[in-house]
């Protein structure tokens, strides 16, 4: 009597059921057994507190806001950058805690 081996078909096209296929998954490098690890599609949503239109009267300026990603809640943003026309050639990155940021940041007008 020979023994046949055993083919197993996985009907479930999305083993974690995070909504992401395990083909898109495994196309886009992450974890198709892992429902925290999925596609990020969306980019983080950044919330500048500052008023719109700000005149910049003095050389330092406090920049505050917020960071979200709703899309993986997870991600575990660390720091953010922001460029202004306000202050031309500079960059400046803040670091994130518990989703917030603050920044002292100085003009070169």
């Amino acid at each position: 009597m020979s023994t046949r081996p055993t083919i197993r078909v996985n009907a479930d096209t999305d083993r974690d059921g995070d909504g992401f296929s395990n083909e898109v998954e495994l196309s886009r490098k992450s974890n198709p057994d892992d429902a925290a690890d999925y596609p990020d599609d969306v980019a983080p949503a950044l919330t500048v507190d500052n008023p719109s239109g700000q005149s910049l009267e003095q050389t330092m300026v406090l920049l505050t806001g917020a960071v979200t990603d709703p899309e993986q809640p997870y991600s575990g943003i660390t720091r953010v950058s922001v460029e202004s026309s306000a202050f031309a050639d500079a960059t400046f990155s803040a670091t994130v805690t518990a989703n917030r940021f603050a920044r002292r940041c100085r003009s070169s007008r």
